[in-house]
């Protein structure tokens, strides 16, 4: 399938990098996505109302309509646009990869209950890849997995980030040692036996 037939079969993918489109407005790329997908353009009026309740639901300036696509955006912009395009779009499947890089705390919680929010009210399916903690937190997974070594250990519970979180341990599982913490202890074994001058 051409990346447009994926688009119109319902996926969604959110880059960790999102391009630059120059010359190409916000909201001239929503709408063209929007008649794209659904084969007709949306009627004016309800589009526009659309568009500013779900930039008010992720607490964006109406003004950022204007701008042209991820030009000068900050890396909070560019994720909220992304959520912001999913919002509209309404993918039945949505892939986000590095949705929380770059982002401050009080992005990651926007940029989350934006997930969130189509999560509850769509029976959309998302994939979120992400190599910190601090996302898993703020979602609502219903299955997580864990990438250790380049393998797929196996799925784990809705609560494992919250674990992890208390636990302080990255990448492995939580009935799993980590793979640092032998060298550590070794590193600090051998400071200690080194004489002092």
């Amino acid at each position: 399938m051409s990346v447009d037939e994926r688009a119109r079969a319902g996926l969604f993918l959110a880059m960790q990098y999102p391009v630059e489109v120059p010359g190409v407005t916000v909201a001239n790329f929503l709408r063209t996505a929007k008649t794209a997908i659904d084969g007709q353009a949306p009627k004016v009026r309800q589009w526009v109302g659309e568009v500013n309740q779900a930039m008010k639901n992720l607490r964006m300036d109406p003004a950022f309509s204007q701008r042209d696509v991820n030009a000068g955006f900050s890396g909070g912009e560019k994720k909220r646009f992304e959520i912001l395009q999913m919002e509209l779009l309404r993918p039945r499947f949505a892939v986000l990869d590095e949705t929380d890089s770059g982002l401050d705390v009080d992005a990651l919680r926007i940029v989350s209950e934006g997930v969130n929010r189509l999560h509850d009210e769509t029976d959309a399916g998302f994939l979120l890849i992400t190599t910190t903690r601090a996302s898993c937190a703020t979602s609502s997974p219903t299955t997580s997995t864990s990438s250790s070594t380049g393998a797929w250990p196996r799925p784990a519970a809705p609560t494992w980030p919250t674990a992890w979180r208390k636990r302080a341990t990255t990448a492995t599982w939580p009935d799993r040692p980590h793979p640092c913490r032998g060298r550590r202890r070794r590193a600090a074994h051998r400071r200690r036996r080194r004489p002092r001058h």
